[in-house]
């Protein structure tokens, strides 16, 4: 509550909590002796706020925090253990962990044994013995993309105002922008703690023979990044997933091979599949996608957002199509696609496949909600017009531009994202739509807005 509101009273914390205001106060003085050095808690006329010195230190002491109280979950705990080894300075004894994690040194070792198992994919490695000191050993590159791709969440996205202003020079998309401050803020932490990136040029030799855009240099140059880490932040650009049109100016355009790709990958499908996918105006955005694929796939960097689930069973064409792309790109390039990149594959064959179904329901004003990406949201929209009959009118928006008042516009809000306030007025869908839960969803709209 302090974190997320700037003055707090010591009653409603009470009532929230359902404890007296004597506990409120006791629990905020121990907390106070926790963040020493940290932040701490200012209080006036009984309201409470958090002052931080120290934020990243905050996020260090709330991730162990949630870490204890989520110690049933291993997930929860090996975030921890892993967050613990990359800021060691020393090895790291076990027992201290087990001790802080309030659990017992069997748990302890069976989690560790399942983090091990996560970080071979990266080449990162946990050497030393429990009753001796533990160490992280591996690249910082590969470090830094394990915790693109498996901890997101360790992450502190940065809020430096150069990398905003960056952002905005570079006409950067919010997709784009939120991709790049994950990099920035990555870089800079592992800098300030002292783990700055190796030489990239074997690993990234085009990015690192341009490093960027004039842009990016000039960044670089006033926040006073290596030629690696420059190299790093190119990263971002090259392995956006879908760089929409003000993106384009940092990803650069796909060259004549990446062209001759898709135009194979199109060719394949209709002689393997007898099926020639038309995607319309997303053509170019796929041209795009395939170029940025390959990008990441090349400099083994995961694909930011989250995949679209249960794609190829709504849409089996879809997947077989998306399988015979991945035949194509590995045929034409040497680079396995791996099963993110294939969900992703799918979503530009599911709008083909979407679009060959025929409508079942009345109309309705029907706002969408979802995240900045063309083709889930085309997606999407063509799987509501098989639902819905052309009187339909469909506003796609972002969670940020849709409040609680706004809703009562349309008919019925359909999200991907939760959303806080609506109440139970949201309709939640995934990006591949279960038709029997929405199409009663928005039947009980229709009696909802007959009735008024």
């Amino acid at each position: 509550m302090l974190r997320t509101h700037k003055g707090v009273r010591i009653s409603g914390m009470a009532e929230k909590l359902s404890v007296t205001e004597r506990t409120i106060r006791n629990d905020l003085a121990g907390l106070e002796k926790d963040l020493a050095g940290i932040a701490s808690v200012s209080r006036k006329q009984g309201i409470c706020s958090l002052n931080v010195t120290d934020p990243a230190g905050l996020d260090r002491f709330v991730s162990r925090m949630a870490a204890q109280t989520d110690q049933g979950l291993p997930e929860d705990r090996m975030g921890y253990l892993f967050e613990t080894l990359l800021r060691a300075e020393a090895p790291v004894i076990s027992d201290e962990i087990a001790y802080e994690l309030y659990i017992g040194r069997t748990t302890l070792m069976a989690d560790l044994s399942r983090l091990r198992r996560e970080l071979a994919p990266w080449n990162l490695k946990i050497t030393g013995r429990c009753g001796r000191g533990l160490v992280l050993e591996g690249r910082e590159i590969d470090i830094r993309r394990c915790l693109l791709a498996a901890y997101p969440h360790l992450i502190l996205p940065s809020e430096d105002a150069r990398v905003d202003r960056y952002c905005r020079e570079a006409g950067l998309s919010k997709r784009a922008a939120a991709w790049f401050r994950r990099f920035a803020g990555l870089a800079l932490e592992r800098n300030r703690t002292g783990h700055p990136v190796e030489d990239l040029s074997g690993c990234y030799p085009e990015l690192a023979a341009g490093n960027g855009s004039s842009a990016l240099q000039e960044l670089a140059g006033a926040m006073s990044l290596t030629e690696n880490e420059k190299t790093f932040l190119a990263l971002a650009a090259a392995s956006l997933r879908t760089p929409g049109e003000a993106d384009r100016q940092e990803t650069g355009r796909p060259d004549p091979d990446c062209e001759a790709l898709t135009e194979e990958i199109m060719d394949r499908i209709y002689r393997q599949a007898g099926i020639r996918p038309d995607l319309g105006d997303l053509r170019e955005a796929f041209l795009y996608h395939v170029m940025q694929m390959c990008r990441r796939l090349r400099y083994g960097i995961a694909p930011e957002g989250k995949p679209v689930t249960d794609l190829f069973a709504r849409y089996p064409a879809a997947g077989r199509m998306a399988e015979i792309a991945a035949e194509a790109v590995t045929d034409r390039t040497g680079l396995a696609v791996s099963d993110a990149e294939l969900q992703y594959l799918g979503v530009y064959f599911g709008t083909w496949a979407a679009a060959h179904e025929g409508p079942e329901t009345r109309g309705l004003r029907i706002a969408v909600i979802c995240r900045e990406d063309p083709a889930v949201r085309r997606l999407l929209g063509l799987q509501l017009e098989s639902l819905l009959d052309s009187s339909t009118r469909m506003t796609f928006l972002e969670p940020e531009e849709c409040r609680p008042d706004a809703a009562d516009r349309y008919d019925a809000v359909l999200s991907t994202e939760t959303l806080q306030g609506f109440g139970g007025r949201v309709i939640m869908i995934n990006e591949i739509i279960d038709r029997e839960n929405l199409t009663a969803g928005l039947r009980s709209a229709c009696r909802q807005t007959a009735a008024a």
